[in-house]
């Protein structure tokens, strides 16, 4: 539904809307599927019997989705720097088009005898080794046979519902291709009425007119047939059909998938308990952030830190830019409508995210980022206390409006490194400064033979 309207908008607002809520939406599947199979497969492995009830939640589902693709992202980065990079050399420097094709279809068969295991990690506490392909190659001897045992069961399972929605597909294409050919029509119609009216209103204002596409005319012209909306009501009736028997099957696979992980949670190093979880280091344990045990955090850790931060995000955003430019290039819309809707949805989606890496990072318990961390530095309030999410909103706006202007940029940098607490304006704005947790004091050996004493003397 998203595709379609994104196709039928005429202007880049509502065109960049629909995009938006797309790329959102289309992960949605994939996130319900991840969500209630780890949690059949935790009800399975603790011998539960019976299914609790499961509700639907589009923002769980979306965010499990974004955890799905980023589970991809990561579990196959080795196999894509070798086989993948591999096959992109022999398709685009050595002339062989299906070598890219090929290598991409054998990481899948190299990660498909893995994924069992891999969702028995995902529905314990702690789920790092199930994001780490070293990790699960450790096992891989004693999962290999069940696994592909499971992928057996999994293919019996989904054969009905494939051969039933490839039967619906067969037998609806005719009509789908004349509806895509109609609806096609009344959106070029609809498209160039819109551009020649917006066109009209611009000559009235005396403004600037761009030159005229010579396919507006035709487009103008076209008399498209009324809407053929019967032919969807065959393939809509056996989408529903087929979700209602793929659901059957997804629930007994991960049944089998939690009868895997019961009876092979010994070899499989899962960690069950959250005492696991929850051990972390010394230094992190006594954590004070009280005003007197901190210090100024110099500039040049700050720095240090700030592009730490600023590499990792530039990962994320390099991601969300070719998921952007993939699902628009794929829109069929004109050159310069795809500039515009590509930097709108592109200029939200690093603002949202931006804003959530460091509402997240400095309202947590740590109060630091990744880079930050590394330099023991993090941020609170000017009592020492914790920092809002509206005060870390209003400091990352302002440290991106100073930014915009070179000139501003320079005299904040120069503000911070004169000022004697090392502050810039962003954080003056918000009531925030930046310290640096003194370093542990090391015992002496002598020290601790000496606190031993004393406790065996008690």
């Amino acid at each position: 539904v998203c595709a379609h309207l994104a196709y039928w908008c005429a202007t880049w607002p509502t065109k960049s809307f629909w995009t938006f809520f797309g790329i959102v939406s289309s992960v949605v599947p994939i996130g319900w599927i991840w969500h209630f199979h780890t949690h059949i497969i935790r009800l399975t492995a603790r011998k539960k019997r019976l299914i609790d009830k499961l509700p639907f939640d589009f923002a769980h589902s979306s965010m499990a989705g974004l955890t799905a693709v980023g589970w991809f992202v990561v579990f196959s980065l080795p196999l894509m720097l070798t086989l993948g990079l591999i096959g992109a050399y022999f398709t685009f420097l050595g002339d062989i088009p299906w070598a890219f094709p090929v290598s991409i279809c054998v990481i899948a068969l190299l990660i498909s005898p893995m994924l069992p295991q891999v969702m028995s990690h995902q529905a314990m506490p702690v789920t790092y080794r199930g994001w780490l392909i070293t990790e699960i190659f450790k096992t891989f001897n004693v999962s290999l046979i069940p696994a592909l045992y499971w992928w057996f069961m999994a293919a019996i399972s989904y054969i009905l519902p494939m051969v039933f929605l490839g039967g619906v597909i067969f037998f609806s294409l005719g009509s789908l291709e004349s509806y895509k050919k109609n609806f096609d029509d009344y959106t070029n119609l609809h498209g160039a009425t819109v551009r020649a009216a917006l066109k009209d209103q611009d000559k009235s204002k005396k403004k600037n007119v761009p030159q005229e596409d010579p396919m507006e005319k035709i487009y103008l012209e076209l008399q498209p047939e009324p809407y053929k909306w019967t032919a969807l009501i065959v393939p809509m009736i056996g989408v529903v059909v087929c979700s209602f028997m793929v659901s059957f099957a997804a629930v007994f696979n991960a049944r089998t998938n939690g009868l895997y992980t019961y009876y092979l949670k010994n070899d499989l190093n899962l960690i069950q308990h959250v005492t696991e979880r929850t051990y972390v280091k010394k230094e992190v344990q006594e954590l004070d952030f009280s005003m007197k045990r901190s210090l100024k955090c110099p500039n040049g850790a700050r720095f240090l830190a700030s592009l730490i931060d600023n590499l990792l995000l530039s990962l994320i955003f390099g991601i969300l830019g070719g998921l952007t430019y993939f699902v628009l290039s794929t829109l069929g819309i004109t050159e310069q409508l795809y500039l515009i809707s590509a930097a709108v949805v592109y200029f939200i989606l690093i603002s949202v995210v931006d804003v959530m890496f460091y509402v997240s990072a400095y309202t947590s318990p740590t109060r630091t980022t990744p880079g930050k961390d590394i330099f023991r530095a993090y941020l609170v309030t000017e009592k020492g206390e914790v920092v809002t999410a509206g005060a870390v909103i209003l400091r990352v706006i302002v440290f991106h409006a100073i930014s915009l202007v070179p000139i501003l940029g320079i005299v904040h940098l120069i503000v911070m490194a004169t000022r004697e607490d090392k502050r810039g304006w962003h954080d003056m704005a918000a009531g925030t400064v930046v310290r640096q947790r003194k370093k542990p004091k090391v015992k002496k050996k002598k020290e601790e033979e000496e606190e031993e004493e004393k406790q065996g003397h008690k």
